[in-house]
């Protein structure tokens, strides 16, 4: 069990840094497309805005993924 463990944090921080990495060039992309809009205040607030949508649908996606997982591989079959 520990091994297993030890394995979890070492991809925990693999994916942390990966994820830190995605995450900018991804913030990058919103604030290049949120740069048509003309007003600062509508701009800025449309960053945070899609940046927290973009970040909702990343976590409902590993949601799902963890759950079709677990749905494959750690539920009786019937």
């Amino acid at each position: 069990m520990e091994d297993i463990y030890a394995t979890y944090l070492e991809l925990k921080e693999s994916e942390f840094k990966e994820f830190y990495s995605t995450f900018n060039e991804k913030f990058l992309l919103i604030k290049e497309k949120a740069g048509n809009i003309r007003e600062k205040s509508y701009r800025d607030l449309a960053e945070v805005f899609l940046t927290v949508l973009m970040l909702t649908a990343q976590a409902n996606t590993a949601k799902r993924l963890a759950e079709k997982t677990i749905d494959s591989y750690f539920k009786p079959k019937i």
